[in-house]
């Protein structure tokens, strides 16, 4: 009995080129960058859960002046006041599902970010991503909203400069 049939007995579809030997095999995204536990994302996820199950508590879900209290941004406000909501906004949401559909959101993107950018690089990207976001939403919102209370929460803007993160490391 000999062994299996070498390059020269086999029969290859036409085009077929074979695999060049000095070629290194490709690499492997995760095995490339390590096995880091996501303990950022993981951080994020907490918060924003602790965050929530608070505002739950209190019975201050949907309630747009209590988000304005707890973080919310808004337009017409002193500088001040809105440069510290450009962040705490994206730790607050406004119901279940949004924060269900965020936090899906984060453990698609936020641990592949970890892994290729590093823990700090992480964490760099959510809060120049959040506080863009948020201060694109502000502009948006003080064009848009002649009078009342128009406020902007949750972290869509985080993940997606995330996303965009990893757009620009693939290529």
């Amino acid at each position: 009995m000999t062994g299996p049939p070498g390059p020269e007995e086999m029969e290859f579809e036409p085009g077929y080129l074979p695999p060049d030997p000095d070629e290194p095999p490709p690499v492997e995204l995760w095995s490339a960058v390590g096995d880091i536990p996501p303990w950022g994302t993981a951080l994020l996820l907490l918060s924003w859960a602790a965050v929530f199950a608070t505002v739950a508590f209190r019975q201050e879900i949907g309630d747009p002046s209590a988000l304005f209290a707890w973080g919310a941004s808004a337009p017409r406000m002193d500088m001040l006041d809105t440069a510290w909501r450009l962040l705490a906004s994206t730790f607050v949401h406004a119901g279940a599902a949004h924060l269900f559909f965020n936090a899906t959101s984060m453990l698609i993107f936020g641990p592949a970010v970890e892994r290729i950018f590093t823990r700090w690089g992480f964490f760099v990207v959510y809060t120049a991503g959040g506080a863009g976001a948020s201060l694109a939403s502000l502009a948006w919102r003080a064009a848009r909203h002649d009078a009342g209370l128009s406020i902007s929460v949750g972290a869509s803007g985080a993940i997606f400069a995330l996303g965009g993160a990893l757009l620009v490391s693939a290529y």
